[in-house]
């Protein structure tokens, strides 16, 4: 749904960003476990609820985070690459293939 308020790049690269720091804080403050990920994904939610970049999909970074017991540097690879390379792959198809504005 490319014409969606939550298909906008803000919320696209903003609410997986947001989601994956709040899984790796999470994950080095609670650890692994069962609550740590519920907390994890109820905390990015909301975070991403109050800074205006709601992104449905991005909900389950923490727990991606969390299960993979990623590092740091999975902030920069592959989430702030693969949003940005998902958002300008998304412009591109738009621009010259759909001939829809987007963002909208």
């Amino acid at each position: 749904m490319p014409q969606s308020p939550l298909a906008r790049p803000r919320n696209v690269i903003g609410g997986h960003l947001i989601s994956a720091l709040v899984g790796l804080l999470v994950l080095t403050v609670l650890g692994d476990g069962v609550v740590a990920m519920g907390f994890g994904v109820g905390l990015a939610i909301a975070l991403m609820q109050f800074s205006g970049t709601l992104h449905p999909p991005a909900g389950g970074d923490p727990l991606v985070v969390i299960l993979a017991g990623a590092g740091w540097p999975f902030l920069l690879l592959p989430i702030a690459t693969g949003t940005a390379s998902l958002v300008i792959l998304a412009w591109l198809y738009h621009r010259f293939v759909s001939k829809r504005a987007y963002p909208a």
